[in-house]
């Protein structure tokens, strides 16, 4: 399943983006064509301390499916994983949000961003 393959990614990806406190924030999003099952749009908001470094990533997967058994399936397959999560029809909706751990390394706005190009998003 390369959904959950992806999203899983997306998720751990996440957990390394934490460090304390926050003032400013990087957007990132990627659009994800499933041909012939869906589109996911990813959204991570990565917020920074006043020392520049990552405190908190939010984490919003809609992923629209072609046909309502098909967002179903990927709900059903999801639910477990995560705790935010709804299916409006063909609509999935995920929210996440990694706050930091203790042994967390600090990340920097530009080291967020390079990471999350690298993944293939398009950041602000």
């Amino acid at each position: 399943m390369k959904k959950l393959g992806f999203l899983l990614s997306v998720f751990v990806l996440s957990l390394v983006l934490t460090g304390c406190g926050k003032s400013n924030k990087l957007v990132c999003t990627m659009k994800n064509e499933q041909s012939g099952i869906g589109e996911m749009k990813t959204t991570a908001t990565t917020y920074f301390n006043n020392k520049g470094n990552a405190n908190k990533v939010d984490i919003s997967i809609d992923y629209t499916a072609t046909s309502e058994s098909t967002a179903k399936t990927v709900y059903n397959t999801m639910k477990s994983t995560y705790k935010d999560i709804k299916l409006d029809g063909k609509k999935v909706i995920i929210k996440q949000s990694v706050e930091p751990e203790e042994n967390d390394e600090d990340i920097t706005r530009k080291e967020a961003k390079k990471q999350f190009e690298q993944q293939g998003y398009t950041c602000k």
